[in-house]
Formats: structure tokens, C-alpha cells, sequence
């Protein structure tokens, strides 16, 4: 089963993704940067935009990690 499995791996593969993502990130060109693309749901973003919502979704789900640590 998927719970049996030591949570280092899922943490393994979070902080792998984090550190593409922000050598992608860092890389990026001012041009690049400042691109808008058509995302499915809300429609036109910036790169900045998604940044911005990107890093409220991790302290967001951070937010329930520290609430479920505190109740058990």
C-alpha cells in the first residue's frame, strides 16, 4: 500500500520538484518572464502570477501539515 511507504520518499520527490522548478525559475529570461500563457481553468496568467499563487499553495498545504502535527 501507498501508506507504507516511508514519507522520506514523498519528501524526496517534493524537494526534487521544488529544485526544478525554481532552477526554471531563475533561468528564465526577462522576455520569458514576462510571457502570458492560457491556463485551462483561470484563463491568462503571467509568469509572476502563477509564482505569487505557486508559493500561497505550499505555505497553504504547510498550514494543514502544522495543524495535523498539532492535533495528534
Amino acid at each position: 500500500m501507498d501508506s507504507e511507504v516511508p514519507l522520506s520518499a514523498s519528501i524526496k520527490i517534493i524537494e526534487g520538484i521544488h529544485e526544478r522548478f525554481s532552477y526554471l525559475l531563475k533561468n528564465l529570461t526577462e522576455e520569458q518572464l514576462n510571457k502570458i500563457f492560457s491556463h485551462p481553468v483561470t484563463g491568462k496568467q503571467t509568469i509572476p502570477t502563477t509564482i505569487g499563487f505557486c508559493a500561497w499553495h505550499i505555505r497553504h498545504h504547510l498550514a494543514h501539515i502544522k495543524i495535523a502535527l498539532e492535533n495528534k
